[in-house]
């Protein structure tokens, strides 16, 4: 139900809000700017995080005045494993249907 939350909400507004979006950008801007190593969520290229190479991902990341100074890799019980592979084959499938 909350994976399918989102697109029931702009189904019934008929819109999509650009207000989240905006919020979370400002909140990277001011980690990166203020460099407080803030835990956020962000999609980076993965070099064997997650037991993942050459593929980009939302992961837990702390932000600072470089930009990413560690993704932090937190533990995942087996279905949460299967989810996120799941969701890294599906993003890899599609950057191979547009290369």
């Amino acid at each position: 139900e909350t994976i399918e939350a989102g697109a029931t909400i702009t189904k019934l507004k008929g819109y999509s809000s650009s207000y989240g979006p905006a919020a979370g950008l400002t909140v990277m801007v001011e980690a990166i700017r203020r460099d407080s190593n803030k835990l956020l969520i962000a999609s980076v290229f993965l070099d064997g995080e997650y037991g993942q190479y050459d593929v980009v991902a939302e992961v837990p990341v702390l932000l600072g005045k470089t930009g990413v100074k560690k993704v932090v890799e937190l533990p995942l019980n087996e279905d949460e494993k299967q989810r996120f592979l799941s969701s890294v084959e599906s993003v890899k499938s599609l950057i191979k249907l547009l290369t």
